[in-house]
């Protein structure tokens, strides 16, 4: 392998992996609190409705307040589904754990350029495929 196509090969697996990285942990925060947010605000619109302390506090507008937890909790709910946030944090992560053992191959002395890079852009494949919801082979 030649200084060139080890340098290439080396920006190439850091620039993938730290992308995978960030998409892992960015995606995985949404998915995570839109998850607790939903449930969250589920929770607080069947408290407003049931809860006697809150029946004294917020007498005129009790159901009001409970209908739009619950409507922004179904909101939530709808956008981290439709939006697959769950799926594109699983896809991250398993794109970032082959870019591990990319990167474990590449360290070898005898490693192979050319299966480096279909790894590589199977990964990518992979990846996008992953995140579109459809997979090809």
């Amino acid at each position: 392998m030649t200084e060139e196509e080890k340098a290439f090969l080396e920006r190439e697996i850091n620039r993938q992996y730290q992308w995978y990285n960030r998409g892992s942990k960015l995606w995985s925060a949404i998915h995570h609190w839109s998850l607790a947010v939903s449930a969250l605000l589920s929770a607080l619109a069947t408290l407003v409705l049931k809860s006697e302390w809150i029946k004294t506090l917020v007498v005129t507008c009790r159901d009001d307040v409970a209908a739009g937890l619950a409507a922004t909790a179904t909101l939530v709910t709808t956008l981290a589904a439709s939006g697959g946030f769950g799926r594109k944090w699983q896809a991250n992560r398993r794109s970032r754990g082959r870019m591990d053992q990319v990167k474990i191959d590449f360290a070898s002395p005898k490693a192979d350029p050319q299966k480096i890079r279909e790894d590589l852009k199977d990964i990518i494949r992979e990846h996008d495929d992953s995140i579109i919801g459809t997979f090809t082979k």
